[in-house]
């Protein structure tokens, strides 16, 4: 159970930084449907600036510059399916797979290139009986999807958390984001396991209907002020 004094102050620090529900920025709505976006998604975001769509002449940046080399490689939609996300993989060659997406970082911690990470983590996946957003639905696919995901080196709960997030399961991701939120309400800096479950009890505490809206209003104003 959370410490109820504790949601207050991040109920009371809502209040007092991001607004009330009518004033916070709209939830873009994730990827839905769409299991090879949300990996990807999850992946790439780790430890780096997200970047923006193409818009008005200008090129996609950071992970939605990856999203879109993706869907040129794949050349259909929607993108639901993991065993063919891995097919596409082979079939590029992992070596050129970095260069494909336009992307070279690396999962935090080192151990291998983010889009090298989305195919281990997609065969892993595959092997415990995941490839369309469709079979996460089920509790005890989703245990074992948890620990297929983990195993890879450089993923953990909290990127899987936001894949979940991505294909629709209310929750949120326990990033710098929300815990630096988190800390500025409190006054002491939480574990991500208490940052994410302080998040979704403050979500309740409000009547939020879906704690991703909540959770992409925190990640809106804690981008905004390094800006």
């Amino acid at each position: 159970m959370p410490d109820q004094d504790q949601v207050a102050k991040v109920v009371k620090h809502i209040a007092d930084t991001i607004g009330d529900q009518d004033s916070w920025v709209g939830y873009p709505g994730g990827w839905a449907g769409q299991i090879e976006l949300a990996l990807l998604d999850a992946v790439f975001s780790a430890n780096a600036r997200y970047g923006k769509p193409a818009s008005g002449g200008r090129a996609a940046t950071g992970v939605h510059k990856v999203i879109d080399n993706w869907r040129e490689v794949r050349g259909v939609s929607p993108l639901d399916s993991l065993s063919a996300l891995i097919a596409a993989a082979q079939d590029l060659g992992l070596e050129n797979l970095p260069d494909r997406l336009d992307n070279r970082q690396t999962v935090p911690g080192g151990a291998m290139r983010k889009g090298v990470a989305v195919y281990e983590a997609a065969v892993r996946l595959a092997g415990v009986g995941v490839d369309h957003s469709s079979d996460l639905a089920d509790d005890q696919v989703r245990g074992a999807a948890l620990e297929a995901y983990t195993s890879v080196p450089g993923l953990g709960w909290v990127t899987f958390d936001y894949f979940l997030s991505l294909l629709g399961h209310p929750t949120v991701k326990a990033n710098r984001m929300v815990i630096r939120f988190v800390k500025a309400a409190v006054g002491a800096t939480p574990t991500a396991e208490d940052a994410r479950t302080l998040l979704l009890a403050s979500s309740t505490a409000l009547e939020v209907e879906d704690p991703r809206v909540l959770d992409h209003a925190v990640w809106e104003y804690q981008s905004s002020l390094r800006e």
